[in-house]
């Protein structure tokens, strides 16, 4: 069975910054339903997915194991939550580096309500600072 994912028409980093100058405000949001299949994500989730990505040669957009691997603990999490009759949302924060770049992801299980709202997990992903991989001159080691 084939996940398709809803892009909105939200501008891209690069749009963004060219027009206002400024970093993309917005977060990455990605929307699972309760069996893991991705059925939201936004333009800024995908840039900086994209990021993470950077050496994936596939064509497409792969989602990380970092984001799959969250999305599981969630589900697992909200098993034992329904189970035990407990219907609050709950959050659960990774701060993660990798491509150079330093993400805050924070992801929320929604055990949905009496209403018919179905169990959720929701990803919000932020660009937190930019780390360097290079040594500034005259920092080296010599032993």
């Amino acid at each position: 069975m084939a996940t398709i994912a809803e892009v909105n028409s939200a501008p891209t980093s690069f749009e963004w910054q060219e027009t206002h100058g400024l970093p993309l405000p917005a977060s990455g949001i990605l929307v699972f339903s309760y069996r893991r299949q991705l059925q939201y994500m936004n333009r800024r989730a995908c840039d900086l997915i994209r990021c993470i990505n950077h050496a994936n040669e596939a064509p497409g957009l792969v989602l990380p194991s970092l984001l799959i691997d969250m999305c599981e603990e969630i589900r697992v999490c909200l098993d034992d939550r329904l189970r035990a009759q407990i219907r609050e949302p709950f959050q659960v924060d990774r701060v993660v580096s990798e491509g150079g770049h330093r993400l805050l992801l924070r992801g929320y299980g929604l055990p949905g309500h009496a209403s018919g709202a179905p169990p959720r997990a929701v990803i919000l992903i932020d660009e937190m600072e930019r780390t360097e991989d290079t040594v500034p001159p005259g920092d080296t080691d010599v032993a």
